[in-house]
């Protein structure tokens, strides 16, 4: 459905949550540019430890 403009709402189980931010949270440190820099700042850095430790709860 290439060019659909849709919403889109995933649902997941806390445990399933927490390792997939947890393995995306890894994995973007060492791929976004701003990331490898500083990854301080970094938005999605932010939110996908936000995620992790939510899923700790």
């Amino acid at each position: 459905m290439a060019g659909v403009v849709a919403h889109w709402f995933p649902r997941s189980c806390r445990d399933c949550l927490k390792e997939a931010a947890l393995r995306e949270y890894g994995d973007h440190t060492g791929t976004g540019e701003q990331c490898v820099d500083d990854p301080a700042p970094c938005d999605t850095r932010r939110a996908l430890r936000r995620l992790v430790l939510d899923g700790r709860r």
